[in-house]
Parts: C-alpha cells; structure tokens; sequence
C-alpha cells in the first residue's frame, strides 16, 4: 500500500530543526543539514527581499547536503497569502532549489524543484501559509559542484492581496432561501499543506457527487455549493454547514459530502469522558486547511453536533475518508488516504475547544445533543462513511465510467445512486456499495475496506428522503 503522507526521515538535526522526505529521484539527504549549520542559519543568516535579485556562487567551502552537494541559504521575510517565485540559475551546475518554513525550533519542507525554470535552472512558485521567516537554500543537483549562480524573488502583488482578503460568509452565504429546498454542501481537498501528502482524486469526487444530485434527483445547480482545496478551511467548513445547509427547513433536504484525508488521534480531543465516549478510546478527524494557512480539523463529533442542529429531518452526511466508521477516508492510483498526526503536527492548528455555535466552545449547552445522539445511531439524519473506524480508504483509476481517479466508496456509492429504481432503500445501495468496494479493494490492494451506514432512517426510499416537497 503506497501511502500519501510524508514520512519524515529523523536526522540527528537539519536546518531549523526541520526533518523532511526528498522527492523521488531525489534522495532524502538532500534535506539533511548538520547541527553546525542548524545553529548558523539562525545566527548570521543572509537575506533576500520581493524584487531583489543576488550573485553568489557555490565554492568548496560551503556546506553540504547529505548527498554531497554544496548549498547557500538565504533568510525571506514573507506574508499570509504572499505568492512568490523564486529562481536559482546557473551556467555553471545543474540548480536546485528548497524552500522552507521557519520555526521556533523547527522548519518544514515546502517545497523543492529541479528543473522548473527551463534547461538546468530552477523556480518554485508557492502561496506562503503564514507571517514570518522562509529559508531558501540555493543548491546544485549533484555533488561537489561550485559555480557562480543568480538567484532572484519576485511577489505576484494582486495574487497576494487577493489571497489575504478574509472571507465575508455572510455575503457569501446571505441565507434566505426556500426553507423547502434542497441543498447540498460538497468539500473535495487534493491540494494539502507541504509536499507529499496531495492526493488525486477527492475534488473530483465532490464534482461527481453533485452531478449525481442534479441530474438524478433534481437538485438545483445554485443550491450546490463545493469548497475545494486550500479553500476548504475549518472555519470555512463550519460557516458553510450552517449558513448554507441552514436554510433547509423541516421540509427541506441537507447533503453534506467529504472526501479528502482523514486523520485518528490516539486519545480523545474535545470532550472527553462521559460527555464523548469513544468506543475505540480515539477520535477522528476530517483533514482540512485552518485560516491561518496551517492545516486544520474537523473532529467527527463536532460533524455529528452540526448536523444535530439542522432544521431538517432529511439530512444526509458522507464522508469518504479514513477511519470513517463513525463519523469521519483515500487505484491503480492507488492512494490510501490516512493522514498521520505525527506528519504534520508541526503544521496543524489543533482546536482548542470542542465546537458549540459557531467555533465557541465553553460547557454543555442547552439542547446539546447527549452522548447517546452522537455516537449512537443518529436519529435525524443518516450516515454514510466511506470505511470502518480502524481501516483506510483509496482512489482508484481506470474506472469503466466518469473517467479520471475517483475515491474507490465515492465511485460505487454514485453508481448505486444513479440506478437506484424508485423503491430502494438507503440500506439497499450500501449493501450493494459495501460489497463492489470489499471486493475491489481485495482484489486491488489485498486489504479491506467496508463502507458503513449508520441512521435510524436508513430503511426509507432515496427517492422519498431526497424528493422536493
């Protein structure tokens, strides 16, 4: 099972502290950094601004990777939502360049490029995730080279202003609409914080979702909102459930479907004891982005308590994730997508609190639902999870319809969907769901993956539980 996640190799220290896997063909070395070189990156670094351009060179002196290559580093002082492209050249060596996210004490690897700038020169172009130092390390592919080299900065002005506007959920989700309607909220991430961990196939899931919404059961294209990728905050997430979601009313229809990487924690997070007794003694967690351009969460109870405080009966939640037993996913592509806490805690914005309205979190409020609501079978809506609490997900490619990589659950589930006859059950299409993903996923990766439902309405016709009233 080839893993989607970045496996950071430890290394006795490395630039800031940082531990970072290479891109294949690239070995990993070349992120590897003495402790010498640790403390002097911190102590008398050089620097390069927006616009700026610097001569330098590769001599024999300069330190080097693990792969014998020398390198230089350079200090950049960057914004949340900057976009900037970096350029190393050189007639000398073949350029390589890695750029980094400073830390307290540690660094993460963000990106690295070879080639991109055409011949032997190298660009990285990236949208920068929070305030503060990034250290560029201006390097040559292979070892020992030395040589004269331009290395060059330069901001996308608009691009960057753009990416730093806060969102108005209120103008973007102004509410008021037919509390009959149905509305369907569809969050689809390949594009993850950092390098090796992106996954192919979960925007595209949510894109074939809402085609199977429309044009089997009627849903209006307006009423369909998707966030994808870097959009799909934890924050974003949460105003979009209730404000768009919450203006389905006793009549109306609410769909909330995920897919992208999911995350377990070996304890529980949020509340805890009595008040969130886990089964399995962990929690789960959607894997999303956070506003401050860190990644985020969205813990599988704080789901179940936003789908409790929606006007409508008729709600359906789907997620396609791993450890999605319970409330919570990833072909020949065949990527899992199990993310591990201990990847990318070190760019994780961990909730502190356990959500109540809007992201407040305090003491048990009233009409909060028990215990027995969120973790036992749900009574108002029903729940669709793309595998068992202990078990990962795939994508899949080479699909006989809807073409591309799509989620190995989300290709079945929109299968059984769209030829559902009139009279079948929620419980019907799973069944057949749960068996094609089984068999697959067997045959394919020789491991298991069973979809679940979960609802007290699951007996009840799709046809009657999505319909327009």
């Amino acid at each position: 099972m080839k893993s989607a996640f970045p496996r950071y190799t430890a290394v006795a220290a490395v630039l800031l502290g940082l531990a970072a896997c290479g891109k294949a063909p690239v070995p990993e070395s070349k992120s590897q950094i003495s402790a010498d070189e640790n403390a002097a990156a911190k102590s008398a670094p050089s620097t390069i601004a927006a616009g700026q351009t610097v001569q330098g060179a590769l001599e024999s002196s300069d330190p080097t990777l693990g792969d014998g290559s020398r390198y230089d580093r350079y200090i950049y002082i960057g914004r949340r939502g900057e976009k900037v492209s970096i350029t190393l050249e050189s007639s000398a060596f073949d350029a390589f360049l890695l750029l980094f996210q400073a830390g307290e004490s540690s660094a993460q690897k963000l990106a690295e490029d070879d080639d991109g700038a055409g011949g032997t020169n190298s660009r990285i172009t990236y949208e920068l995730p929070a305030d503060g130092a990034y250290i560029i390390v201006a390097n040559s592919y292979g070892a020992n080279a030395t040589g004269a080299y331009s290395l060059s900065v330069t901001r996308d002005s608009a691009a960057s202003a753009a990416a730093r506007t806060p969102i108005d959920y209120a103008a973007r989700y102004p509410g008021g609409g037919d509390p009959k309607g149905r509305y369907a909220l569809l969050v689809g991430v390949d594009d993850y914080r950092g390098i090796g961990n992106s996954l192919r196939g979960p925007v595209a899931d949510a894109r074939l979702t809402g085609k199977i919404l429309v044009e089997r059961y009627g849903f209006k294209p307006e009423n369909i909102v998707y966030i994808l990728d870097r959009e799909a905050s934890r924050e974003h997430v949460i105003e979009a459930f209730q404000r768009h979601l919450g203006q389905a009313g006793p009549d109306g229809v609410a769909v909330f479907y995920y897919s992208g990487h999911g995350m377990q924690f070996n304890a529980n997070v949020g509340l805890t004891g009595a008040m969130d007794p886990e089964p399995t003694g962990v929690d789960q967690a959607l894997y999303l982005w956070s506003d401050n351009g860190q990644g985020g969460m969205l813990l599988d109870d704080e789901i179940g308590y936003l789908a409790s405080r929606l006007n409508t009966d008729r709600a359906v939640i789907i997620s396609d994730a791993c450890y999605s037993g319970s409330g919570t996913r990833g072909g020949e592509g065949g990527q899992s997508k199990e993310e591990k806490y201990d990847d990318v805690k070190g760019g994780l914005s961990v909730p502190r609190q356990f959500l109540i309205d809007n992201a407040r979190a305090a003491s048990l409020s009233p009409g909060y639902p028990s215990a027995a609501d969120l973790r036992g079978e749900p009574a108002r809506h029903i729940y669709l999870g793309g595998s068992q609490d202990d078990q990962v997900s795939w994508t899949a490619t080479g699909w006989p319809k809807h073409g591309g990589i799509i989620s190995v659950f989300t290709y079945y589930l929109a299968e059984n969907l769209e030829t559902a006859g009139e009279n079948a059950t929620w419980a019907d299409v799973m069944n057949g769901v749960r068996s094609q993903t089984v068999e697959y996923t067997q045959n394919k990766y020789n491991t298991r993956q069973t979809p679940q439902i979960q609802g007290a309405k699951r007996g009840t016709s799709i046809a009657e539980y999505l319909k327009q009233r």
